[in-house]
């Protein structure tokens, strides 16, 4: 028989286990849509990744989902920024930079 406490363990190192897998997943298309290897996405390659993620540009999937308008990306991107200022500025003095890697 499994205790509580056993499950609980085993629930919070899968967790921890997925957890790093998908930041390395995560990492891994940030890094192959960062055309000039500058750890930063500018617009044109945050543009990029969004549209062929969301299958609005041909990919190697080759989706047929609609094109999304750049209106779209540019408030995507804002966001992003946003989110990436919030996070940078943290009380403690670390810094985590969403848009860069």
């Amino acid at each position: 028989l499994l205790g509580l406490h056993e499950w609980l363990e085993c629930m919070v190192e899968a967790w921890f286990e997925g957890s790093k897998r998908l930041d390395g997943e995560l990492r891994s298309v940030f890094t192959s849509f960062d055309a000039d290897g500058n750890g930063v996405l500018d617009m044109t390659e945050f543009s990029t990744m969004v549209r062929q993620l969301a299958g609005g540009e041909p990919s190697p999937e080759g989706t047929d989902a609609p094109p999304i308008d750049d209106r779209t990306v540019a408030r995507l991107f804002a966001e992003a920024l946003e989110e990436s200022s919030a996070m940078s500025g943290g009380a403690d003095g670390d810094s985590l930079d969403v848009m860069s890697a």
